[in-house]
C-alpha cells in the first residue's frame, strides 16, 4: 500500500472492504481500531466475521471484523496504504502551515513483475511528519502491496491516513486511466479537518482528518525495484494562508529536495526547477 516515505506503516484491529455489487470491486478500504461510517457511502449492506479471528501468524497480521457490500455505483473513491521497504523516486518539501498541493502528473507506462503481488505509482502526498497523518492522490497500477489496488490497469486513487484511532482509509477509481497524458492532481485543505481530493476528475473528501501539514510529497513509490515507469510532476505549487504559491520551494527552506539514496535504477531530475520534475524507474523518459 501506497505510504509517505519515512512515515510508519498503518496499523489496526478493524479492516473494511467496500465491494461493489456491480462489478465485484474493491473500491474502498479502511484500516483502524473502529467501524466505519459506512452510511456516508449511500446504501450498504455489512457482513460480519466471527468475532473471534483466527490466530495471527505474526504480530502484524490483522484481524478482518467488516465487510461492506456497497449496493450502487455512485460515490466512489480512491487508493493507498502503507508498507516498509518500498521504493522511492521523490522530491520532499519541508515547511509550515501547508494547506495543500497541486500538480499535473503524467505517468507514461507501468511495467510490473507479478502484478497481482506488487505496484507502482506516481502520486503526490500533503503529510503532517509529526503526527504521522497524510493525504494523498495519484495514479496507480497493480494488486499487491496490501492496499487497496485492486487493478492490473492503471486507476486514480486518493487515500488517508487520520490522526488517533481515525485509521486508513483509501479509494480507488473503477475506470482506467490513460497514459502518456498528464493529469491535474489536487489536494486542498477545506477547514474543519476536511480536504478535498482530486486525481484526474475522480474526487472526494477526507474527513475527520489532520489539519495541519508540514511535508508535501511527490513521485514513484513501489514494491519491487525492477518495475519499469517513467513521467512527470509538472505545473507544482502549494498552498498557504496567502492562496496558492506556484513551484515547491520557499524562502525558509530552498527547493525541494529529491530522496537519497534512491534504488539503483530510480532517478529524478528537476526540469524548470522548481515547478516541475521528471522521474523514472529503471527507464528514462
Amino acid at each position: 500500500m501506497p505510504v509517505p516515505n519515512g512515515l510508519p506503516e498503518p496499523s489496526g484491529t478493524v479492516l473494511t472492504l467496500v465491494v461493489d455489487e456491480a462489478t465485484g470491486q474493491v473500491t474502498d478500504v479502511g484500516l483502524g481500531t473502529t467501524a466505519p461510517q459506512l452510511s456516508e457511502l449511500g446504501t450498504v449492506s455489512t457482513d460480519s466475521l466471527p468475532a473471534s479471528p483466527p490466530t495471527p501468524s505474526s504480530p502484524s497480521a490483522l484481524s478482518l471484523n467488516r465487510l461492506g457490500l456497497r449496493r450502487d455505483a455512485r460515490a466512489s473513491d480512491s487508493t493507498a496504504a502503507a508498507s516498509s521497504g518500498h521504493d522511492y523516486a521523490e522530491d520532499n518539501l519541508y515547511g509550515s502551515s501547508f494547506l495543500g498541493a497541486t500538480a499535473q502528473i503524467r505517468s507514461n507506462d507501468f511495467s510490473i513483475p507479478n502484478i497481482r503481488s506488487n505496484f507502482v505509482d506516481n502520486e503526490m502526498w500533503v503529510a503532517n511528519d509529526e503526527q504521522d497523518t497524510w493525504e494523498e492522490a495519484g495514479i496507480a497500477e497493480g494488486e499487491g502491496g496490501g492496499g487497496c489496488a485492486s487493478s492490473t490497469t492503471p486507476h486514480s486513487f486518493w487515500a488517508d491516513m487520520r490522526p488517533g484511532s481515525g485509521g486508513y482509509h483509501c479509494h480507488q477509481g473503477g475506470n482506467t486511466t490513460p497514459l502518456g497524458l498528464a493529469q491535474p492532481v489536487n489536494i486542498e485543505y477545506q477547514g474543519g479537518g476536511v480536504w478535498f481530493l482530486n486525481s484526474g476528475g475522480y474526487s472526494g473528501f477526507s474527513k475527520n482528518a489532520q489539519t495541519s501539514a508540514d511535508l508535501l510529497q511527490g513521485g514513484i513509490e513501489a514494491t519491487e525495484d525492477s518495475v519499469k515507469t517513467c513521467g512527470s510532476l509538472g505545473a507544482l505549487g502549494y498552498y498557504n494562508r496567502s492562496g496558492l504559491v506556484h513551484g515547491w520551494a520557499d524562502s525558509s527552506h530552498g527547493n525541494g529536495f529529491f530522496n537519497t539514496p534512491m534504488p539503483r535504477g530510480f532517478g529524478a531530475a528537476w526540469g524548470r526547477s522548481p515547478t516541475w520534475f521528471r522521474d523514472w524507474a529503471n527507464e528514462k523518459c
